[in-house]
């Protein structure tokens, strides 16, 4: 369990190395590591939490990731103890914000584009004829380099028998029951339409050596033996009109994105490499910073936008970024600088979301803040009904909180954050901070009551105030 506990630690915290500041200069209460409204988070009480778990690292950025865990939750527990149940439209849409921006994003797309990007009967013939955007399907003999000359040998023999089936007038879904390329297996072999350079070699070369309705002979790749099927256009028209379609769309993309790249003459700042990178180490401590990025006429992507992206990026994305080079990153940005400028002109155009789109947005925001606080045990209702009073709502709030800190640090998946365009939305203005002396001072005494062992840590002062 032990075990366990530690891998989920390291995987959790790893993307955790900040330093905090919150919104004002921190006050001289030395014994302080966190305020949230009026409550305080005593080194002695985190100290002693975090000693009392024989699993959890006595780290810095352990302690600050908790201290942060500490004041999202306490604000977001006092908006509840105040009857707020942030519910209403402005916290769906900061918590839902990159579910919002899509779907208006994508409609002002379809404003744009329109029908200009549906290709007629004789576009689809001409690009067919052309050649230049190919339809293939293949049936795959899986033979890697590592296996034996006699599986090689095997594979082979089957792929062949493939093709003169094929050649004898055998049907293609009968060949492709022998395909070991499982995602085409599922589409009839096919691997969709093609451009030059988007396959290996010995594909695309026998890919665009092929008439419509012909077949190659055995091809050999680095993953077998493959058997490759140009589908003459009938077969295959609706599946290469929409191929055509995603082409055009494509070009009309570039071109106006191009255009806008010229119109808000965008400008990457000279220091935007190592701005990225310092808010890829330290995103909790980037997302308040209104560096710019990048400048462009009507506004600038700042550090804090990026880091709101980076909420959403793709685990692939996320894992690139931190081996990405200098152009790379500065490419991402320039390309999420461009989605808040087409952002902002759907909101000039008045597109706004559909009933349905709406709806879903807000049962899914909901649901997540139904989670969180059945997670904390808060609700406005019921801390209405346990305590009549405003002092005592907000005490049971903050001793619910207190009781989460140290049952968190007992059960990692209790850490889960809240959306961050939520907390963006109920930290503004608040009165919040960690104080990253006081940090450091978790550590020390932390430390120290690990090595005085459980006996001595019971006398500890465990109030929060």
């Amino acid at each position: 369990m032990r075990r366990s506990n530690n891998v989920m630690w390291t995987r959790f915290v790893g993307s955790f190395l900040v330093v905090i500041s919150g919104c004002e200069a921190f006050t001289a209460h030395v014994n302080v590591v966190a305020r949230a409204g009026g409550d305080e988070l005593t080194v002695n009480r985190l100290a002693e939490v975090l000693a009392s778990v024989p699993d959890a690292p006595v780290e810095r950025e352990v302690v600050e990731l908790l201290a942060w865990r500490w004041v999202e939750f306490s604000i977001f527990a006092q908006h509840a103890a105040r009857g707020d149940s942030m519910l209403d439209s402005a916290y769906a849409v900061a918590a839902r914000w990159h579910d919002v921006h899509r779907a208006l994003v994508g409609r002002f797309h379809e404003d744009v584009i329109g029908t200009r990007a549906d290709p007629t009967p004789i576009q689809v013939d001409s690009a067919y004829q052309r050649g230049e955007l190919r339809f293939i399907s293949h049936v795959l003999r899986r033979a890697p380099p590592e296996a034996s000359q006699a599986v090689r040998a095997e594979q082979r023999r089957v792929a062949q028998s493939v093709l003169d089936d094929l050649g004898a007038g055998g049907s293609w879904e009968r060949a492709n029951t022998f395909n070991q390329d499982t995602l085409a297996r599922q589409r009839n072999g096919s691997i969709g339409a093609l451009r030059r350079g988007q396959v290996i070699p010995q594909l695309e070369n026998a890919a665009y050596s092929l008439d419509g309705g012909a077949m190659s002979p055995v091809v050999e790749t680095r993953f077998g033996y493959h058997v490759i099927y140009r589908p003459p256009l009938a077969d295959v028209r609706q599946e290469f009109t929409d191929a055509v379609r995603s082409d055009i769309v494509a070009r009309l993309d570039s071109a106006y994105e191009a255009d806008l790249v010229a119109d808000r003459d965008i400008q990457v700042q000279a220091d935007a490499g190592s701005l990225l990178r310092s808010a890829i180490a330290s995103p909790f401590a980037s997302r308040r910073s209104g560096r710019a990025v990048v400048r462009y006429n009507g506004g600038q992507f700042r550090v804090q936008d990026f880091v709101r992206w980076m909420e959403v990026l793709s685990d692939d994305v996320l894992e690139r970024l931190g081996n990405a080079s200098d152009a790379q990153l500065i490419q991402l940005a320039r390309s999420l600088t461009l989605q808040e400028i087409i952002r902002a002109q759907a909101d000039s155009a008045g597109v706004e979301l559909t009933a349905e789109q709406w709806e879903a947005v807000e049962a899914d925001y909901r649901a997540r803040v139904g989670a969180m606080q059945d997670l904390l045990t808060i609700h406005p209702e019921s801390l209405a009904a346990r305590a009549p009073e405003m002092a005592q709502r907000l005490e049971l709030a903050r001793l619910v909180v207190d009781k989460y800190l140290e049952d968190a640090l007992r059960d990692t998946r209790l850490l889960v954050p809240l959306p961050q365009g939520l907390t963006d939305q109920i930290l503004e203005g608040a009165d919040w901070e960690v104080d990253p002396a006081g940090v450091q001072r978790v550590l020390q005494r932390a430390r120290q009551l690990r090595q005085l062992g459980p006996p001595a840590m019971t006398g500890a002062d465990s109030t929060n105030h």
